[in-house]
């Protein structure tokens, strides 16, 4: 599969925030590798000094799991203007509900290959969010709003077509609109026409609502967590 190309622009700043000096060369050749992206290294104590609220607005910021468990409490009005994403060894579902808490754009494995870091990073970058299905799945099975799945009745399932059974299956592997249009053959506009007819028939308010119910009526097996 082709990748699109990250984003070229001596405009776009990345800060990696970490104070493991071995993650922080890898990652940064890695991005001189996939993008020929300049990142600046900073530890969490240095740019705590300097004042998370003084971070210029459109800052890519990218933090190492302990970087973001230290300052997460003080990202919320960071994310709203800047591109808040962790990359992490192990992912749990503590760390999965932070980020999602503070309106970052997602978690990037520091495992992944080559192609799936720069497609989610190019993601990230570009205004979508990224969470792998190994921390999507389970956390959904986890939320609070998601209640015990019990069987349905055949007369509680709403019909729904074949292609939006396909879309289904998209969603709960954590995909973004973009990746399922090009997954599937068609356009963003059909991917968004046809999650609106589902969240319609499932009675959803938004993307998680949407697979919590999806779940609910039987749509999708029960997760095993």
């Amino acid at each position: 599969m082709d990748h699109p190309s990250l984003p070229a622009t001596e405009d776009l700043r990345i800060i990696l925030v970490t104070e493991n000096t071995l993650l922080g060369a890898l990652l940064s050749d890695r991005f001189r590798e996939e993008g020929g992206l300049s990142v600046q290294i900073m530890a969490p104590g240095l740019i705590e000094e300097r004042g998370l609220e003084k971070l210029e607005r459109g800052t890519a910021l990218l933090l190492d799991s302990n970087a973001f468990n230290r300052l997460y409490r003080r990202l919320y009005e960071v994310a709203a203007h800047n591109a808040v994403i962790v990359i992490a060894e192990q992912i749990s579902l503590v760390l999965v509900r932070k980020v999602l808490e503070i309106g970052g754009r997602g978690i990037i494995p520091t495992d992944f290959d080559a192609d799936l870091f720069r497609m989610a990073l190019f993601m990230a970058l570009r205004g979508e969010t990224f969470f792998p299905s190994s921390a999507w799945l389970p956390t959904l099975r986890m939320s609070a709003d998601c209640d015990p799945i019990s069987a349905p009745s055949a007369d509680d399932r709403p019909l729904i077509t074949w292609r939006e059974r396909e879309i289904l299956n998209q969603l709960f592997q954590g995909i973004s609109n973009k990746l399922i249009a090009y997954n599937l053959g068609i356009t963003e506009a059909t991917v968004k026409m046809h999650m609106s007819n589902l969240s319609r028939k499932l009675d959803a308010q938004n993307r998680t609502q949407l697979l919590v119910n999806a779940m609910k009526r039987g749509f999708v097996p029960p997760l095993v967590v």
